[in-house]
């Protein structure tokens, strides 16, 4: 199966994958940008917000390849994860120690990635 990046740096396979792996991903990516240049002082939770925006995709992809209760554990962890990671970054906003709008932007991929875990996580209840 042939694999390649996007203009956005995402990966497509020939196969199927989840949108909200991808919105993961971008997630991730976007984070790890945005805390790349934290001043010394803030480096725990630069630490933090990189080790947390990276498990959002890998929960997910994880998840996606398990079955019931598996999947849907995985995918509270991925939300856990998202929840933990706009904590981060509104803290690194509300210090002024990223720019507030790349913040923002951050901000709205991680409510969006959430929306879709919360989703997913209700339609694998039952």
């Amino acid at each position: 199966m042939a694999r390649y990046l996007d203009s956005n740096g995402i990966s497509k396979a020939g196969g199927h994958r989840l949108i909200m792996q991808d919105v993961g991903l971008q997630c991730a990516a976007e984070t790890c940008r945005l805390v790349g240049s934290l001043p010394n002082h803030l480096r725990s939770q630069q630490d933090q917000a990189v080790r947390a925006s990276a498990r959002i995709p890998l929960a997910i992809a994880e998840g996606a390849g398990r079955q019931g209760r598996d999947r849907r554990h995985l995918w509270r962890v991925a939300y856990g994860t998202a929840r933990e990671t706009t904590a981060v970054i509104e803290l690194l906003v509300a210090l002024q120690a990223v720019d507030v709008d790349a913040g923002q932007s951050v901000l709205a991929r991680l409510d969006r990635v959430q929306a879709m875990l919360w989703g997913a996580i209700r339609a694998t209840a039952g």
